[in-house]
């Protein structure tokens, strides 16, 4: 359960069904996209490990963490 001061900060959403849910869409999709991007930033450090001392990997790896 959310403190009563946090869930002053965020607003809450009426379901389908009537009930309060404590995030709205916005701040939902905000979590998960955050999420999402983390995740995809873990595999790709995952890959540029492996791409450890194969310089032509190596390079493309280096080159599109700068884009």
């Amino acid at each position: 359960m959310l403190s009563k001061e946090i869930q002053s900060i965020i607003p809450s959403t009426k379901a389908e069904n009537g009930k309060d849910f404590p995030l709205d869409n916005l701040v939902y999709d905000l979590i998960s996209v955050i999420h999402e991007k983390s995740q995809a930033l873990e595999a790709y450090e995952a890959c540029e490990q492996d791409a450890y001392g194969k310089t032509e990997f190596a390079r493309l790896f280096k080159g599109s963490s700068n884009n």
